[in-house]
């Protein structure tokens, strides 16, 4: 899906980022995920009991980060996974796309 946030969103997006040392460490393995619809208040609690090598996730409101660890081809939660705990349809982006939407968006 395609989904379109105010300019303002992706600033606020990258400053609450909850996972600052995997942006620095790994930021193709660290993604925003945002949805459709609102998430479910216990989204990132679902998706952490499928987590594997280091996966972390964390919920701020309409956004879902994900802390892939070591790869994202080998881990456990699919988008499959992720949509049917979120609740709604999400989209995800690493934080390298989350960083270069924020900039365009100056």
């Amino acid at each position: 899906p395609v989904l379109v946030r105010p300019q303002s969103t992706w600033h606020q997006l990258q400053s609450g980022n909850p996972f600052p040392e995997a942006a620095t460490a790994r930021p193709k393995l660290l993604h925003l995920g945002l949805s459709k619809a609102s998430l479910a208040s216990d989204a990132a609690e679902r998706l952490q009991a499928f987590a594997v090598a280091g996966e972390r996730v964390a919920q701020d409101s309409d956004a879902l980060w994900i802390d892939f660890g070591e790869a994202v081809a080998t881990s456990k939660l699919t988008p499959a996974r992720i949509d049917r705990c979120a609740g709604s349809v999400v989209t995800l982006r690493n934080w390298r796309t989350v960083c270069a939407l924020a900039e365009s968006a100056t």
